[in-house]
């Protein structure tokens, strides 16, 4: 059953929220109810199973390869980083081997046309305030695999981006009236703008009181 799920449709479901709690109900089936807020090592929890789903489901031949110790397919994509397997979980090798950011150095891997690798994409760019294409890719490349056309499609349909990034309409400003711009006396064109009531603390009373204010229209 777990294997065989599909990530749902954010439109619909909410997309990573029902990924979490998903996992939560899977939880609930087989130890019984737990009705408290999602934790943290739940969420990460979460995501892992998420990441073996789907690797499962795209990596099969892959998978069982490296389960048998055996040299991958010749026609997989994945052969000449000599992936190798942690947890369960596949991880790309690489040059960097001798490193000691091991996580960094052996990242997870995903194919970035999954569902499930859209809905991280897109939580972790709302989770960073709709930052963009760099920095969600510096994020995520502490733990997955490099995608940065992947990131570039997905953050390409954010709605609230959409709309912070469209151009405004441009309005010409109107000219300032010749009392504005005609030398004068100081006030001789005033302006007067008035707010109240407001109330202040004069000792231990308070009073009741109205501001006026006058402004110059040439100084």
């Amino acid at each position: 059953m777990l294997a065989s799920f599909t990530p749902p449709n954010s439109a619909r479901t909410g997309g990573w929220f029902a990924l979490r709690h998903g996992f939560r109900f899977l939880q609930n089936v087989g130890e019984g109810r737990n009705l408290q807020e999602v934790t943290a090592a739940e969420l990460g929890a979460a995501r892992m199973h998420w990441v073996r789903v789907v690797q499962r489901k795209i990596f099969t031949s892959e998978l069982e390869a490296l389960q048998r110790n055996s040299a991958l397919p010749s026609n997989s994509k994945i052969a000449r980083y000599n992936s190798f397997l942690e947890d369960g979980l596949i991880r790309l090798g690489g040059r960097q081997k001798c490193s000691d950011l091991r996580r960094e150095r052996h990242p997870l891997l995903l194919v970035g046309s999954h569902r499930f690798t859209e809905l991280l994409i897109l939580q972790t760019h709302i989770r960073l305030h709709h930052f963009g294409a760099r920095v969600v890719l510096s994020e995520l490349r502490t733990k997955f695999a490099r995608g940065r056309q992947s990131i570039k499609r997905v953050l390409h349909k954010c709605l609230p981006c959409k709309i912070s990034n469209y151009l405004r309409g441009q309005q010409n400003e109107a000219p300032l009236r010749a009392e504005r711009v005609m030398p004068s006396r100081p006030f001789a064109v005033t302006g007067v703008d008035f707010s109240g009531p407001l109330y202040i603390k004069v000792g231990k009373e308070t009073q009741r009181a109205n501001i006026a204010l006058f402004a110059c229209a040439t100084t």
